[in-house]
């Protein structure tokens, strides 16, 4: 006989299947079937523009997203809709993804079934509610190629000189696809060879191993850009250069230094142009020009950024996975306890770590705006980890927390499903 717990359980998933099925209707109306464009997706039309009309040697020279600009023009020589063909890459690499996940699962987790339809649902909750998989950009692309190298870096043993090269090509081709990849890469590395100072494990975790995966992955990210290094010299990356004399760090910091004095809101920019006539009236030493000349330019403003960024990653990490920050975070606590004991860590604590430390990272940088797809590119992988451990549990706190999390994922969903029924 079934028990209250076990009833509430099942209808808050149909509930939450129901309400994310209508969202994911409105989005795709919303979004994917309407051609209009905006912001990134400028950039994304004008260099597929530039391939349909000059070839894709010139608009890989002018600068691109190389791997998302070959498949969008691929599929836009048989459909010929530019801003179709790179929506339907975006598409196609979400569904991509969400079946990567669910073979992860399959063969290195197992996750319980008390919890794994549950769990399948909520990925393609984190998935869809971001919105880029109907967007004509390449966040989605790049969150594919970083899921699999988590995944490959989670299989990899040291003795498979096939599975480094393998993930020293995904490493490659989330750099190729993106320039901010180098953040996840960085920390990746920082973290690795961090922990390899203090812990020597021979598995997956020393420096001769991370040192194969760096030098494999520039050898590969050399050759898959070499057209424009031998065409001029430089690589391709799909840069957002601002023109003129201002650059982006200037920009986002004279942003941040308005809002912290109370004379700009938080989510607004302002203009190219005001940015410019302060640095004539101050001198260029008067902003940082580089990201990392932000962090040290004003410290006072670093730390309160820092916590102010903090709030609204973790509201943003709300609104992608429900409550999961709270288990989470006792997990975290967990691990750092275990490693710090024993001396010894596994592939599941390194990425626990990963998440976090990376979280903190891209705090701690002076922006007046973080944007929660950038989390996408492990926290699909981060979600898995965590509903692993959940399966410590017994079933029924399984249970319970499945309802709790459902329940908040639906109100996440309500305001955007009743704006658009009742108007």
């Amino acid at each position: 006989m079934e028990t209250y717990i076990q009833r509430f359980y099942k209808l808050s998933y149909i509930l939450l299947f129901f309400i994310l099925t209508v969202y994911t209707i409105y989005l795709f109306q919303d979004i994917f079937l309407k051609f209009n464009y905006s912001g990134d997706e400028n950039k994304f039309l004008k260099d597929l523009t530039t391939a349909n009309k000059y070839g894709l040697g010139q608009a890989i020279l002018d600068g691109t997203s190389v791997p998302y600009l070959i498949l969008s023009y691929s599929f836009n020589l048989i459909i010929n809709n530019s801003i179709f063909s790179l929506k339907l890459i975006s598409l196609i690499s979400g569904l991509i993804l969400f079946l990567v996940l669910l073979l992860f699962d399959k063969k290195y987790l197992n996750l319980g079934s008390n919890l794994k339809i549950t769990v399948y649902l909520w990925l393609a909750y984190l998935i869809i509610t971001q919105a880029t998989i109907f967007l004509a950009m390449n966040d989605i692309l790049l969150a594919l190629f970083g899921n699999l190298f988590f995944i490959s870096y989670f299989s990899l043993s040291s003795k498979s000189s096939k599975g480094i090269f393998i993930t020293s090509i995904l490493l490659a081709l989330m750099l190729f696809t993106r320039k901010m990849a180098a953040t996840y890469i960085i920390s990746f590395f920082s973290l690795y060879f961090f922990l390899s100072f203090f812990l020597n494990h021979k598995d997956h975790l020393n420096y001769k191993h991370g040192l194969q995966l760096i030098s494999t992955s520039f050898i590969v990210f050399i050759i898959l850009n070499s057209y424009s290094l031998i065409s001029q010299q430089k690589f391709s990356f799909d840069d957002k250069t601002l023109t003129g004399p201002v650059n982006w760090a200037q920009w986002d910091y004279y942003n941040a230094l308005l809002i912290d004095s109370g004379n700009q809101e938080r989510f607004k920019h302002v203009t190219l142009k005001e940015t410019e006539n302060y640095l004539v009236e101050n001198g260029k030493s008067s902003l940082p020009s580089t990201f990392f000349e932000m962090i040290f330019f004003n410290p006072r403003l670093t730390i309160k950024e820092f916590f102010i960024d903090s709030a609204i990653g973790i509201k943003y990490l709300v609104r992608q996975t429900g409550l999961f920050i709270f288990p989470f975070s006792i997990f975290l606590i967990t691990r750092i306890k275990k490693v710090y004991f024993t001396k010894s860590i596994s592939k599941t604590d390194f990425i626990y770590f990963y998440s976090f430390i990376y979280f903190l990272m891209i705090c701690f940088i002076v922006i007046t705006n973080i944007q929660p797809r950038w989390f996408l590119v492990f926290l699909p992988i981060t979600l898995l980890l965590i509903s692993k451990d959940l399966n410590k549990l017994s079933k029924k706190n399984q249970q319970v927390f499945s309802i709790l999390n459902n329940l908040t994922l639906i109100i996440m969903c309500l305001p955007y499903i009743f704006n658009k029924f009742f108007n």
